[in-house]
Parts: C-alpha cells; structure tokens; sequence
C-alpha cells in the first residue's frame, strides 16, 4: 500500500513533500543546462558547430522551424529552451543596449507582456541605456505608466555608471547569478495551480534521527497505518485501538489521548503538561511540542527530542502489540528515556562546541594622513523597500589620497578585495566600486562589526524611511546625535562573538 501518493512525494519539503525529484523535471533541468553552456560557451567547438549549422538567418525567419530537419542534440536544445528562457534575465552594463519592451531584464519578463494597447516605433525601437542615465531614469522618454511593483524595482536596479560593463545574461533563479539545477528543477516542475502550502517544513529542521522525521512527516498527513486510516482506505477491519480496545485507533489518539500513551507523558513530564496538551488538534499538537526547546525538567534534555522519542516508542511498541502479540507495558516511558539519553549524549560527544566570547567594539578612528568612510544598507523586509547610508568624517577639503572602508557586509568587502570573483547578477555595480576604488592611490576595504559602523547603520535605516533619491548631511541628523557622539568619544559596545572551536571530552 502506498501511504503518501508520488506527487507529493515528489514536492520539496516546503511543500510536504520529500524532495525527490521526478525523472521528467531532472530532464527538462539538465536540458536548461544545456542551453545555458550554449549560450556561454560560445567559442567550444561543439557550440560552434550547432550555431552553424541552426543558427543562419534563413532558417531563423522560417515560419515552421520546428518541421526543418533537426538532429537530436538540437531537438533536445529546443525542449530545454522554455525552462532557460523562463529563468535567465539580463543584467544591465553601462548604455545597455537591450530593448526596453521585448528583452527580460526585469523579475516580470519582457515588460511588453504586462503593458496594453499599441507601441509606437520610436518606443518599439527604445534602449534600456536611453532610459538610464547615471543620475537615474529618464521617464519622460516613456509614455505610459508601469506598475509601481516594476517602478520601484527597476529604480532599484544595478547598473554600470562608471565602469564599461557590458550587458550580460544572467540566471535569475538564484542570488548569486549562476546557474544551478536545484532552481531549474522547480521552474520545470512548476505548476499552474498551486497546492495550499504545508506548514511543516519546521519538521526538517530539527536536530533527530531521520527515521523520527519522517514518521512525523506521515502523521501529518495522516498516512501511519492506525486502524482509522487503515479504515479509511477501504481494508474491512476493527477501528478500536489495540492498546486499550476502548476507542477507534487514531493518529491522535494512539500517540496522546490512549490510557497507555497518556501514562507516558504523565511519567515523562509531570509538573509541565497543560491542558492544552491533551485538547490541541494533531497538528497544532506536534508543532506545538516540537518548537519546546527548554530542557525537560526531571531529565535536562531537550523536551523536543524527548517528545520525539516518545511518540516513536509509543508506535513501535503498539506494532510489537498487533504482530507480536505482546502485552502493552506500563514502563514504556523507561525505555524513552533510555533511548533520548543514548542519542543525546551521542550527539552531543561527536559535535564540536562552539563557545560564544564577549568583545568590546567601537569605531576606530583611521591613521594620520587617512580617511575613514563607513557604509552599510537597510531593509526592513526582503523584498521591500531599502537604503543605504555612507559618513565620512572631515575637517578640510576631500582631497583624498588615503582611505579605509568599513562595512559590516563580510561577503561584499570580500567581493572588492578578491578581484577573481564577482556574483554575476550585482556584477555591474561591483564592477563600478572596483573602479572607483582604484582612482584612489591607497585603499584599505575591511569588515568590522556592526556595533562599530552602528552611525551608518542608523543612516541606512533611515533612508530606507525617506522619499527622496539622495540625501547629504553636512552635519549628524538629529535623531543620529547621540550615536555620533558616541563614536566621537570612543565608548565600547559589548558583542558577542565566535570563539574557537572546542571538542568535549567523552
């Protein structure tokens, strides 16, 4: 029997599925992929050849392509292309010169699709690099209103100012830019109807043994095989529970509401049960359990993982009831706490201990002769609306020949110090600060805590709150003063941080 149909097993776990894929999607992903070297390997041979051989203007104009002659490489290019076309976009280099309307350079596709009524030819004809300029967009040059979703967004678009990038195709499915097959998958297997999300991906997050997970996994969607469900699938048998012959077998009722299950947890944890563990429908009951993470009171391990242990005893040991004719055993809980006490001491002796030190932060006031110019960003959701801050603290004119940049964004003072590496989908405006930078003759780019750039984190925050495009203070906003001082004075600010890495004694 077959507890849990193929497709939702074959969902991702934010879904309710497994995560197993189908051999139809992981196709239709490996021949994106495919399509993807295509279109960046252009000077391999064997994309040489197909480009002569398909590629030549008579057949492009064809208005039957598909009933020309096509070997089966190309054929498989051809029912790979919807998936690639769906998750490439452009991203934007300086005078992008791909068309406004009928390119996909935005999370919509080609903004022709989402714009009615008629075009006309000098808007047909129009740029991406006509409408961007380096002071921003020139919205006079178009004719009709976009949705604010897409006002907003291409607002905040990167693009090369300063730096000569050239527009590049990039894949929009994941952060970085570059192509994966994980987010091809779900674009080949995405469907039009979508199912009603499963709230229980928590389930896959939990520190248990796999086989715990799963079983969890069937109970919320009711697919153990209980004498209920096993009823409900149509097998002519008795209902009643075999525990305690009183009530029909539920899930529910097996692993909480049976006298024999329900002595369990009165053992496990008798000063903390509530009412409402025994009243919460299956659902809200697992989740609500799982989500415990204080230590049990009699045995100071996580209630969690002993609540997970006990419904996985509580189980096998009913299965030793029906197929091995044993008696229900008042001491259930001893064998819990026996196996919870394995595991937990098992996983905690192989796992490294990551202890937490506490340093004293502030901003550090740069060498003689330098500057110092500290930036962050700030969003309050993501997507949403964002906004940068920069100060930099002066006593005479900008002539600087020195400076030293502090940001809290590890990963983005990496990508301008390692010049080998760049994500291809902000590779623009990367491509701009690396320029910039090098117009100055001594240039230090160093990550520092947050508590240390805490005056341009305020100045993000409150850009993202402001109308305006672009905002100078010659002098600390009010409500910025006390963190200005602050720094002026060089108080600390307590930080958490990681310290090295220790392995327990067993």
């Amino acid at each position: 029997m077959h507890w849990v149909g193929w497709e939702k097993v074959t969902k991702s776990k934010a879904e309710g599925g497994l995560g197993i894929q189908t051999a139809k999607g992981r196709k239709l992903a490996y021949l994106s992929k495919l399509n993807w070297r295509f279109h960046e390997e252009k000077n391999a041979l064997w994309s040489q050849v197909l480009r002569k051989q398909y590629l030549f203007q008579r057949r492009l104009l064809s208005s039957n392509e598909k009933s020309l002659p096509s070997s089966r490489t190309w054929k498989a290019l051809q029912k790979g292309r919807v998936v690639f076309n769906v998750g490439t976009r452009w991203s934007l280099g300086r005078d992008s010169d791909i068309s406004f309307w009928f390119d996909s350079w935005t999370s919509e596709g080609p903004l022709r699709n989402i714009v009615h009524g008629p075009l006309t030819r000098e808007e047909e004809e129009l740029r991406v690099g006509d409408v961007a300029s380096d002071i921003g967009w020139n919205w006079c040059k178009i004719s009709m209103e976009l949705p604010a979703k897409i006002y907003m967004e291409i607002k905040a678009m990167p693009h090369s100012r300063v730096s000569d990038e050239k527009d590049k195709l990039i894949w929009a499915a994941t952060s970085n830019g570059e192509f994966n097959l994980v987010s091809a998958y779900k674009l080949a297997t995405t469907q039009a109807d979508f199912a009603p999300p499963f709230n229980g991906s928590w389930i896959w997050k939990l520190n248990l043994l796999p086989k715990i997970q799963t079983f969890i996994w069937m109970c919320l969607h009711k697919s153990i095989a209980t004498r209920e469900c096993l009823a409900k699938r149509g097998l002519q048998i008795n209902p009643s529970c075999p525990l305690c012959c009183q009530h029909p077998e539920s899930i529910l009722h097996l692993l909480r509401d049976c006298p024999v299950a329900s002595n369990v947890w009165h053992n496990l944890n008798p000063q903390s049960l509530t009412p409402a563990f025994f009243s919460q429908d299956l659902h809200t009951w697992l989740e609500t359990n799982y989500k415990v993470v204080n230590n049990a009171s009699l045995f100071l391990v996580p209630w969690h993982t002993l609540f997970s242990f006990g419904i996985w005893t509580i189980w096998n040991h009913r299965n030793k009831v029906v197929f091995q004719s044993r008696v229900p055993s008042p001491f259930i809980h001893q064998e819990v706490i026996q196996r919870v006490l394995e595991y937990f001491l098992y996983d905690q002796g192989n796992s490294l201990y990551k202890p937490r030190v506490l340093k004293m932060v502030r901003w550090e006031r740069p060498y003689r002769g330098w500057y110092k110019l500290n930036t962050d960003g700030s969003a309050a959701v993501n997507p949403g609306v964002a906004g940068g801050g920069s100060v930099i603290r002066v006593d005479a004119d900008l002539r600087i020949n020195a400076l030293e940049v502090d940001l809290d964004a590890k990963v983005i003072a990496d990508l301008l110090n390692n010049l080998g590496s760049s994500n291809a989908s902000n590779s623009s405006i990367v491509a701009d600060c690396r320029l910039l930078v090098s117009r100055i003759p001594q240039v230090k780019v160093k990550h520092c805590y947050r508590e240390s750039n805490s005056y341009a984190d305020a100045l993000a925050w409150l850009g993202s709150k402001m109308s305006p495009d672009f905002l100078f203070y010659s002098s600390p906003p009010p409500s910025l003063f006390s963190i200005y001082v602050s720094d002026l004075y060089g108080l600390y600010h307590s930080r958490l941080c990681p310290g090295p890495v220790v392995i327990p004694p067993f």
